[in-house]
């Protein structure tokens, strides 16, 4: 028999209530490990080229200081992976018509460079008429936008202006 979404979201729902309680021995394991400013050092310098600047650090950790933020992850997490009739990004991005700049580091260690080098030509093939433009970024790890924020900045503007030209 099939089911209706809204009876899958019942379900769904009553799934993840279940689940965030038996998850609380790892709730407690995720409070003390995000409290602690060497996990965001070490994860955040794994996803850079260059040293990773203390102040961003601190950024990065504040967001676990609300309350009930890990029972907000689990949730954003699980509403994810159960949606239903969801459009891919890809199809969203080749849907709006607008011209699409892709910059990602050489150096990322947690996304290969060729997804994006793949994206492009999807994007591309998807709808000639938008312009979708990919450039790869030298000495540069996961967090172009952090990590040489100067340079982003400027390939950004520079792509806007041409493109409003």
């Amino acid at each position: 028999t099939t089911r209706s979404p809204a009876a899958l979201r019942v379900v769904a729902r009553l799934f993840l209530a279940v689940f965030v309680r038996l998850l609380y021995p790892l709730q407690l394991f995720l409070q003390r490990l995000v409290a602690n400013q060497a996990f965001w050092k070490t994860g955040l310098q794994g996803s850079w080229v260059r040293p990773i600047d203390p102040a961003l650090v601190t950024g990065y950790s504040r967001p676990s200081m609300i309350t009930g933020w890990d029972v907000g992850l689990v949730r954003y997490l699980l509403a994810r992976l159960l949606e239903i009739g969801r459009r891919s990004s890809t199809s969203l991005l080749s849907a709006c018509g607008c011209p699409i700049l892709i910059l990602h580091g050489q150096q990322d260690m947690l996304v290969p460079v060729s997804n994006s080098a793949s994206l492009q030509k999807f994007l591309s093939a998807a709808s000639r008429e938008q312009t979708v433009q990919f450039e790869s970024l030298e000495n540069v790890g996961h967090s172009p936008q952090e990590e040489v924020a100067d340079v982003f900045a400027a390939r950004s503007a520079a792509f806007l202006r041409e493109q409003l030209a």
